[in-house]
């Protein structure tokens, strides 16, 4: 894969596949050790970049990745592990360890992806391309100025708290029946 110019993989076992940890992650908590040293003889081997997610997992599991030395970035999705405050603990736990770390994402409102911008501006580790794909997917917002990548990044508004302001015709728009 390198060959032909990929830099990275993601989820490499299938131990850790995104079945698993959303459907059975006790499966991959039960067996931190075996998992990131199986992920560890893997990045040993490669010239990828090794990247897995911590964030739905027991921080147990992120405690292993680093013990074993089994990956070079971790992938923290916010709103699949828990919310803002362990995604930023996850982030420095790496920090700490001197692992890089992105941002993943599951398709955010503007709020949402605000809100993990922030988090990427007050981490210093966060700094590989991130994954917020939100605004780019997303047929409108509820949002009155909803994200626009700008020469392939997004940057936090500037205003009080995130920056952003709802717009309450959306807002009733979009809402569930």
């Amino acid at each position: 894969m390198a060959e032909v110019g990929v830099n990275a993989c993601e989820t490499s076992i299938s131990e850790v596949n995104r079945s698993v940890g959303n459907d059975n992650p006790e499966l991959i908590n039960h067996n931190t050790d075996f998992i990131a040293r199986k992920l560890a003889s893997i990045r040993e081997s490669s010239h990828l970049q090794i990247i897995e997610h911590v964030a739905d997992l027991d921080d147990g599991f992120l405690t292993a990745l680093i013990r074993h030395r089994s990956v070079d970035v971790i992938n923290i999705i916010p709103s699949q592990g828990r919310g803002l405050w362990r995604a930023k603990r996850l982030a420095h736990a790496a920090e700490v360890a001197g692992l890089p770390a992105l941002l993943g994402s599951t398709i955010e409102l503007g709020l949402g992806t605000a809100a993990f911008v922030h988090l990427a501006v007050a981490s210093h580790n966060i700094f590989v391309a991130s994954d917020l794909v939100g605004p780019g997917l997303l047929v409108d917002d509820v949002c009155q100025t909803p994200f626009r990548f700008h020469e392939g990044a997004l940057r936090p508004f500037k205003g009080p708290g995130l920056g952003m302001e709802l717009d309450e015709a959306k807002m009733e728009q979009w809402k569930i029946q």
